[in-house]
Order: C-alpha cells, then sequence, then structure tokens
C-alpha cells in the first residue's frame, strides 16, 4: 500500500501541482500568533562624527561618452577636373565674355578682323563705317545659350575690339570703347529671344577708350580709367549713359613705359567706396569723390603686370560671417610679362619667360605690403576665376612672350587651383590639361552648374585656321573643377528654393534645400556664397568679387536632408555694388547649382 501511495506521487497528473503554502496572517498581531512573521531588525543608523562608522564611499561608474559632431572641413580629393569639348563651332572668336542673367552668353570680338565663321540673316548686314554702299555680312557677335550650346547672330555696329564692359543693376550688358569708329561707343544688350545691341550713336565718351577698363561704384554708377593714351577717367551713369567730362589721372601717364605695360589696369572696389588700382607695378587707392590719390603702395616686384605685360588679378572671396564694421579686401595678382617681352616678340621673334609669381595684399591695412609666392609654373594672358566654394581658378595662355598676336609661345594647358586658407607654399593644386591651346583672345566664364566654360583664342590678324602655329580657336570647352568629383556629389546642396530672388541690402534672405550627405550635417560646415559674374577680356575679369554671406539660422526641417536656412545680405553696397548675383550653398567645399538673384 506505501508504495502504492509512493507511485500515486510521482505520477505526471500530480507532478505539477501546485505546493499548499501556509495562510498569509493578516492584522500584523491578530490571531493566536502561532503563525506571525519575524520581525526582522532595523539597521543602525551611520553615525556622524568621526567617521569610524562611515558606510565606505562605492567608486561610481564612469560616464559613457555621447560622441559629439564635430566641423569635417573641406572635403578632400585628388580628382583634377575633367575636360570636355560642347561646341566646335562658337561662330566667332570670344574675345569678349559675359554670363546673362537669362542663363546665356554674350561673346563678340572685333569688326575689323574680316570674315567671320557665322553669318548675319541677309536683312541685317552691316553698313561698314564711313562708307555709302559697303556691307559686313558677317556676324562679331553672338549670344551663346548654355542649355543647347547653339549661338544666335548679333549686329555690331561700331567696333568693339579691346573694349571694356559689366552689366548694369537691371541685367543690362554695358559695354564701351573699342577702335577706330568703336573707342568713343557705348553700346548696350538686353538678353532675350530677338533682342540685339543698341547703340548710342548720338552720345559719345569723353576720351577715346581703348584697352580701358570698366568698373561699377558703389552707386551704381561706372568708371571707365585709361585706355591708350588716355591719362584720365570719366564715368557713365546707372542706366549706362555717359557723364560729360573727364578727370586728369597722372599716375596712369607715370606708370605707362615704351611699352605701354598699364592697360586694361586692375581696378577694385574697396569697402570704404575708393578704388584700388593697379598698373604696370605700382598701386594707389582712389577717392573718385574727391578725386585725390589717398594712398600709395609699395612696387609690386618682379615685372610688368598689366597689358600687353598681362597678369591677371581678383579680389578673393569677401568673409562677412564676421561682421561689416573691419572688412576688408585683398587684391591677388598672378603671372605677367617682363617689361621688354612685347619689343622682344615684335621685332625679334624672342620670347621672354613669363613671370611665375603672385602677389597679395591687404587694401585698407595702413601697413600692409604684397605677399609673394611662387606658382608651379610662369603664366602671360591667363584667366583668374572666382569659383562658388571661395577657390581661385588659373586657366589659358602661355609660358613666354607677351599679349599680341603671334607674340607668346608654349602653351600653358594646365589649370591651377589657389586655396586662400592654405598656408604661403602649399596653396597651388596642378588640375588637369587641355589639349586646345589657349593663347591671345581667349576668355572663360563660371557658370551656375559650377563647371568653366572656356573659348576664342586668335592670335592672328584675322580668321586664320592654316599654316600659323597657333591658329584661330573656335571650340568651346568646359572644364569641371575638383569639387565636381564624381565621388562627392553625394555632399553637393540641392533643391535651393528661395522665397524672393529680389532683396535690399542688410535684408534677411530665407530659403530652403537638401543636403542628403550622411552624417550629421553642422553650420560650419555649410557657406553661402554671393558671386558677381564679371566681364572678361585680355586676361582680366573685370567687376568680379565673391562674397561669403552671415548665416543668421541654420536647422533642420520634416523630411530627411532639408535645411531650413537665413543669411544676410550684404550691409552696404560698397562690399557689394548692385545689381544681379549668383547665389550658391556649399557643402564641405562643394557647390549647389547658382540661383540668379538681384540685390538693390
Amino acid at each position: 500500500k506505501n508504495k502504492k501511495k509512493e507511485q500515486k506521487k510521482e505520477s505526471p497528473k500530480n507532478k505539477f501541482e501546485k505546493p499548499k503554502l501556509p495562510p498569509i496572517q493578516k492584522g500584523g498581531e491578530q490571531g493566536n500568533g502561532q503563525n506571525k512573521q519575524p520581525k526582522l531588525p532595523l539597521p543602525e543608523p551611520v553615525k556622524q562624527g568621526n567617521g569610524q562608522n562611515k558606510q565606505p564611499n562605492l567608486p561610481l561608474p564612469k560616464p559613457v561618452p555621447i560622441p559629439v559632431p564635430v566641423q569635417q572641413g573641406t572635403a578632400e580629393t585628388n580628382y583634377q577636373g575633367k575636360w570636355e569639348l560642347v561646341s566646335l563651332n562658337s561662330g566667332v572668336s570670344a574675345m569678349h565674355m559675359q554670363l546673362l542673367p537669362t542663363n546665356r552668353l554674350a561673346m563678340f570680338d572685333a569688326t575689323s578682323l574680316g570674315k567671320s565663321s557665322i553669318e548675319l540673316p541677309p536683312d541685317r548686314c552691316r553698313l561698314i563705317p564711313n562708307t555709302t554702299n559697303q556691307f559686313d555680312c558677317f556676324a562679331h557677335a553672338v549670344e551663346y545659350d548654355l542649355q543647347t550650346n547653339n549661338v544666335r547672330t548679333l549686329k555690331v555696329l561700331t567696333n568693339p575690339w579691346c573694349s571694356s564692359g559689366g552689366l548694369a543693376q537691371d541685367g543690362t550688358l554695358i559695354s564701351t570703347g573699342g577702335w577706330e569708329e568703336g573707342e568713343k561707343s557705348i553700346r548696350h544688350y538686353q538678353s532675350c529671344d530677338t533682342c540685339d545691341w543698341k547703340e548710342l550713336l548720338d552720345t559719345r565718351l569723353a576720351d577715346n577708350r581703348w584697352y580701358a577698363t570698366q568698373a561699377m561704384l558703389a552707386d551704381g554708377r561706372f568708371v571707365l580709367i585709361g585706355g591708350r593714351r588716355a591719362f584720365n577717367y570719366e564715368f557713365l551713369t546707372p542706366t549706362g549713359n555717359p557723364i560729360p567730362g573727364r578727370i586728369d589721372l597722372p599716375f596712369l601717364l607715370e606708370t605707362t613705359d615704351i611699352h605701354e605695360n598699364n592697360l586694361y589696369p586692375f581696378v577694385h572696389l574697396a569697402p570704404d567706396g575708393n578704388l584700388f588700382i593697379l598698373a604696370n607695378f605700382k598701386a594707389i587707392l582712389l577717392d573718385v569723390r574727391t578725386n585725390k590719390i589717398v594712398r600709395k603702395y609699395p612696387d609690386l616686384p618682379g615685372g610688368a603686370r598689366n597689358y600687353p605685360g598681362s597678369a591677371t588679378a581678383a579680389i578673393l572671396p569677401i568673409n562677412l560671417n564676421n561682421g561689416e564694421t573691419n572688412v576688408d579686401i585683398e587684391v591677388l595678382v598672378c603671372g605677367g610679362g617682363q617689361p621688354l617681352a612685347f619689343g622682344k616678340a615684335e621685332k625679334e621673334g624672342i620670347f621672354l619667360p613669363a613671370l611665375d609669381t603672385c602677389g597679395k595684399i591687404q587694401v585698407l591695412n595702413p601697413t600692409s605690403n604684397w605677399e609673394m609666392e611662387k606658382m608651379p609654373a610662369a603664366r602671360v594672358m591667363s584667366d583668374m576665376l572666382i569659383l562658388p566654394n571661395g577657390e581661385i581658378l588659373l586657366l589659358n595662355g602661355a609660358k613666354m612672350g607677351a599679349s599680341g598676336w603671334q607674340f607668346a609661345d608654349d602653351p600653358n594647358l594646365t589649370p591651377y587651383l589657389y586655396t586662400p586658407s592654405k598656408p604661403n607654399g602649399q596653396r597651388f593644386k596642378v588640375l588637369a590639361p587641355t589639349q586646345i591651346p589657349r593663347m591671345y583672345h581667349s576668355s572663360s566664364a563660371v557658370l551656375p552648374e559650377g563647371k568653366i566654360l572656356v573659348a576664342g583664342s586668335n592670335t592672328n590678324p584675322g580668321y586664320q585656321f592654316h599654316n600659323v602655329k597657333f591658329p584661330t580657336e573656335l571650340r568651346v570647352e568646359k572644364f569641371s573643377p575638383p569639387y565636381l568629383d564624381p565621388a562627392l556629389q553625394n555632399l553637393a546642396p540641392k533643391d535651393v528654393k528661395l522665397l524672393n530672388k529680389v532683396f535690399s541690402y542688410g535684408q534677411i534672405i530665407p530659403f530652403s534645400c537638401n543636403i542628403g550627405a550622411p552624417g550629421v550635417i553642422l553650420q560650419n560646415d555649410v557657406m553661402v556664397t554671393l558671386y558677381k559674374p564679371p566681364f572678361t577680356t585680355h586676361g582680366y575679369s573685370m567687376d568680379q568679387r565673391l562674397l561669403n554671406l552671415k548665416i543668421t539660422f541654420f536647422g533642420p526641417v520634416l523630411g530627411l536632408g532639408n535645411f531650413q536656412l537665413q543669411v544676410q545680405a550684404p550691409a552696404r553696397p560698397e562690399l557689394a555694388p548692385p545689381g544681379y548675383y549668383l547665389l550658391f550653398v556649399n557643402y564641405r567645399g562643394v557647390p549647389s547649382t547658382g540661383s540668379w538673384v538681384q540685390l538693390h
């Protein structure tokens, strides 16, 4: 019987039965107390005083570090750029070039160079000046469409050979000067599908402006400085009409020499409203309100820096992030020729080595002097363009000789990238070479897409394609700088949307964009720039400047990678003259597509 009872306890049916627990006594001391739970002793209080009975200090757990996002800086790349041929025939050789707010380019050369490669419509032939029945039916100016790479012929009446120009506040191209009947001419071009040049035939400039420089002042007026045997300057209204009179500038006479190495002087508007002017190797600060020279700078060593010595120059990017009270500008001048290079090439066929040095100077610093540095190789007749991310691109030109027909040799096919933020000796980077020599009368332009359009080169008195060392060049190229490395394109801001594209000085500019790069996007890695597209000819880009705007708000909004930004427009026109600019958003040195905006 006992064995059967034990087997019954071990049977599966009863194996998982819950054990019986003693009943819980409720009410503390109630009942007879036989089942009371025992009292547990309370812990003794910690004694104060000599600390003999204090509880020991246990080590605290180490905090787990939370990663803090840090500024990543400009994205590094070994990409040397890329060249692409986009057109075989621009129609005319691009001696002069201006990007227009319609995303088209005005290109023109001279009416005195004979037949171009494209004809005007039969009913649009040009009456040759000083004749009654002789007509020129070839075009000497075109509008180049960046989307299609097609050209539309334009009819220019007076000769714009080696003229000057720039955009007015409303986007009209104002072209001044030239040769023969064009020396005192003023031409206007407003871009549209059917527009053409309008020439002010009844009004003339005060002096001949051949190889002169045109610059915009803070009030929107233009100043024309110099030209062959024109040792003075004059003004145009903001709409491009002449203001009677001219003002002598003996500085231009003092800086000329046997070969006139002070033409196309480098002129830059300073933050105090004065003009920095470099002619040959000397520089001054000119107050055009009082017509007084307020400062003479130390000489720029090395040789001749202006045409026909033909260095190239630009203002380095103007940073407004730290306020505008003490803003200065730095002028960079690179390359050039030896003082006698023009004569040696013209009379003896000897090409002297060009200059391989650059000079940089602060304009408003009262004690500033030229900081010198060397390029990877010599350059003459080159272009200097400010890129959307604040770097500088040098391209085109030669290593020997001077400006002029057949006066230079040894083309410099290799662009250089100059990074202002790096230390002296480390600022230049050699990029991918082109296969097309771009010699005398070549030009280039920064495009909204961030690429560089390059055209022109005519080293001969006329369109010559055969039996010459450097034939007339009508092919058009685009160059992609290193920031267009395909591996970096995930960093490029996209979908930039501006609420308003016309704004006034000091105004807050709100806009949105998408930055789809991986990781945390920091404001310090974002830069918003305003670029003023220049008029480029003979290795000098007139009125070019780029401003780094102050970001007043930066924050994410709904949607992956979407951001809302606010930047402050320049507070005064001395920093940014009125008119059209391209606005770029850069992330880690990679720019968005530029958006046209108007500052007034």
